[in-house]
């Protein structure tokens, strides 16, 4: 037997394929909104070179972007499945969309673990090698010390290399990553564009319902997206206000926060029974939003992408997360995989800084998750390193 609904997404999903430019046909809007950005910011960081062929694509984005006037095929279809057919029939077109990107990830997957191995190796030899220059430098030894920089220069050709590669494997990714968060967040975009198109049989309102419904059955929406991080959200704004609907109490708002791949959103999805997306590598881009019920409370759940990571090389992106979760909870769960370390140190010492600068009457309590420990039982040992963690917090 073959549904409806399946016979549907064979005709609009059988036709694409990791070469076709999936995000500009399915989730255009989103697309070129992504492009202008990019565009934007290429034009920015030109001084006195020639600006005209960025000024042309520019212009080309926006036009295409105006003339969008009406609702795409791929999301009106996605909305006709949130609001017009019942709860199975999405979890068969998720199911659908598993299948499709399954095609094409494995082998991806594996390039861009050993290409990100390969840049942490490079890395190391670098900062080795910079070490080596700087003893050399101090005893005299000049030959040496050129010799070694000239390595240096090369180890960090290499690293920019591998890290084009990186994005460039990471761009087809994404190309093949389609989702129902992906369409939801196309929904949520077109919505900011022309609105006027929801007002009709009160599409907005019946959206924004649905959306709180989806998150009590545990899916997530994606509200801080983009580079630069934004949150902007009209939709989302009416959805929240359906929070109050199931609770005379406040929502209680917690958010997790840790290094990349450090399983924060497995440890979400076996506490809380929570659906957010969970695989090798980075799968949490921004931060989103899930809602669960616990006895009379209602709980808002911030998942967040991973910090101090190779694609986020420097620390405004990992500070504007965490100082977005320090002014919106009142719990952040930090997240650490491993032993006592100094990238945890680095963390721990961002939400203490973050903390103590908040002038809220919002001051988040800490609680902090210690993964994958090689002796739960040695508590002599756990405590000799929790005093020299804190020592080394007090001195920097």
């Amino acid at each position: 037997y073959t549904f409806e609904i399946h016979q549907t997404l064979e005709s609009l999903f059988k036709k694409l394929s990791d070469k076709t430019d999936n995000l500009k046909l399915v989730t255009p809007i989103t697309y070129l909104e992504s492009a202008k950005l990019k565009c934007e910011k290429e034009l920015s960081q030109l001084w006195e070179q020639s600006s005209a062929d960025l000024n042309a694509q520019l212009v080309e984005i926006q036009k295409q972007y105006q003339s969008i006037d009406q609702i795409p095929q791929y999301t009106m279809f996605f909305i006709d499945l949130l609001v017009k057919h019942p709860y199975i029939e999405l979890l068969i077109a998720e199911k659908y969309l598993e299948l499709w990107r399954a095609q094409y990830e494995k082998p991806l997957f594996s390039q861009l673990n050993a290409e990100k191995q390969d840049a942490y190796n490079v890395m190391s030899c670098i900062k080795h090698l910079e070490e080596q220059s700087q003893i050399h430098t101090n005893k005299g030894n000049q030959a040496e010390a050129e010799n070694i920089l000239n390595q240096i220069i090369l180890a960090k050709e290499d690293y920019k290399a591998r890290e084009h590669r990186i994005i460039k494997i990471e761009n087809q990714l994404s190309n093949i990553d389609l989702t129902i968060g992906l369409f939801c967040d196309e929904i949520l975009a077109l919505y900011e564009h022309l609105p006027k198109l929801f007002e009709s049989n009160n599409l907005a309102e019946l959206l924004a319902e649905k959306f709180i419904d989806l998150m009590y059955k545990g899916f997530s929406f994606h509200i801080l997206r983009g580079r630069p991080l934004r949150c902007h959200s009209k939709l989302i704004q009416l959805s929240l206000k359906h929070i109050h609907k199931s609770s005379n109490k406040s929502p209680i708002v917690l958010t997790v926060i840790g290094e990349q791949s450090s399983a924060k959103s497995s440890l979400l999805n076996a506490t809380f029974g929570c659906n957010f997306r969970v695989s090798a590598g980075r799968c949490t881009i921004g931060m989103y939003l899930s809602v669960v019920r616990w006895q009379s409370h209602t709980i808002v759940i911030f998942d967040t992408e991973g910090l101090l990571s190779l694609e986020e090389s420097g620390s405004i992106f990992d500070n504007q997360m965490v100082s977005m979760a320090m002014l919106t909870s009142h719990m952040v769960l930090v997240n650490h995989k491993g032993e006592f370390s100094a990238n945890l140190e680095h963390l721990v010492g961002m939400s203490f800084y973050a903390k103590l600068q908040i002038r809220s009457p919002l001051k988040p309590k800490l609680l902090f998750i210690l993964r994958d420990q090689s002796d739960t039982n040695a508590m002599d040992t756990f405590i000799k390193q929790l005093a020299k963690f804190k020592e080394n917090l007090y001195n920097d």
